[in-house]
């Protein structure tokens, strides 16, 4: 691969310094066929003007690591700018001189007479200052190649780094979002202890497991709509000990919406803000306990994953949101942390949503790109 490379590189090099030899000699073919007496035949055009570009192609080589090692920029300006005026003067010349050598020694093969001296002068006088603006026409590309490489190892960088705070802002949200799971969750067990002993033991063992199934999601952004579900099954297994006969769950998964990728633990917040407020924290008519029902929907809309959690509780018809993604009293971490994560994983490709329910409760929307797992 290496090999392959520097073969390409050294192929563009020489075929940039054959085309612009070909081009002067063209152009002293045609012009001296029209106005000299004696004209150059293309072969002696060519003989005359293609060693001379060759050779530039080999200064070309100290012209760069000139460039490289002296570069004209604010810092450095005045000190490199005259080192390079030197070195244009004295590469220019030296040029000269070996094309007048190049041109001797071909002359020479074909027994033909050359002045050296006389040639010397007469290219000297022609084609000096032409040589002094060829080593600054080299040093200029070959600063603009190096500054455009510069700006696009520095994007390259900038974007490696806004990619690694982008996951590292992911990481502590979800980070922050396991503990605060864990915390609620406790407590509710710690309120069942009081009122039954062995539902709070069986809730344990569910929490139990629902943490080691979280934990084999940890360091991964996003999962499978099917995976995310289990672990909402988990937890609602848990739910279910703790409220027997008050908690109803509605899950409507459309099929094609269980491949696509959702960000981890997208939904467990919602459903647990849904059933402490749609349940847990529902009144009890007549001294019975009232049910509460919460739901689940996930469709797809085109290339879009549309999710939704809702409940019905004792919110009011109506009820505006209020605070940072969070609505009549329902704000928290939970809510919060889901905006913010969608905002990091999808940007302006995501909607969030919460709206008061019908007849009452309180209705999460979210949208995003979707994606299925087994083709991303």
């Amino acid at each position: 691969m290496y090999l392959e490379a520097m073969r390409a590189r050294w192929g563009r090099w020489l075929g940039l310094w054959t085309l612009l030899g070909l081009v002067s000699s063209a152009q002293l073919y045609f012009a001296d066929l029209r106005f000299s007496p004696s004209p150059y035949t293309f072969w002696g055009a060519l003989r005359q003007n293609l060693p001379d570009w060759y050779l530039w192609g080999l200064l070309s080589l100290v012209v760069a690591w000139l460039a490289r090692r002296f570069r004209i920029d604010r810092a450095e300006f005045g000190r490199h700018f005259f080192l390079h005026l030197g070195a244009s003067l004295h590469l220019a010349l030296l040029h000269l001189v070996l094309a007048v050598g190049v041109q001797d020694v071909f002359h020479a093969l074909a027994g033909e007479p050359y002045p050296f001296a006389q040639k010397l002068v007469d290219n000297f006088t022609t084609f000096y200052h032409w040589n002094v603006l060829i080593y600054w026409a080299i040093l200029a590309v070959v600063h603009a190649r190096d500054y455009h490489r510069d700006l696009q190892d520095h994007r390259l960088h900038a974007a490696q780094l806004e990619a690694r705070l982008a996951e590292a802002r992911l990481k502590a949200l979800a980070l922050q979002l396991q503990p605060h799971f864990l915390f609620n969750t406790l407590n509710a067990v710690a309120e069942l202890m009081h009122e039954d002993l062995t539902a709070a033991e069986r809730m344990l063992g569910g929490l139990s497991e629902l943490l080691r199934s979280t934990l084999d999601t940890a360091g991964t952004q996003e999962i499978p709509l099917e995976r995310e579900l289990q672990l909402v099954d988990r937890y609602l297994d848990i739910e279910r000990t703790r409220f027997p006969d008050r908690l109803d769950v509605w899950l409507d998964i459309a099929p094609d919406t269980r491949p696509a990728l959702v960000p981890a633990m997208i939904l467990l917040p919602l459903v647990e803000n849904a059933i402490r407020h749609g349940v847990a924290g529902r009144g009890r008519g007549k001294g019975e306990k009232t049910k509460g029902r919460v739901g689940v929907t996930a469709r797809r809309t085109g290339g879009t994953l549309r999710l939704e959690v809702w409940d019905h509780g004792a919110g009011p018809v109506g009820a505006a949101p209020s605070g940072p993604g969070a609505g009549g009293g329902r704000g928290g971490i939970g809510l919060a942390n889901t905006r913010a994560r969608l905002e990091q994983l999808y940007g302006a490709a995501h909607r969030f949503e919460l709206e008061p329910g019908a007849p009452a409760g309180f209705v999460v929307r979210l949208s995003f790109p979707y994606r299925d797992a087994a083709t991303a």
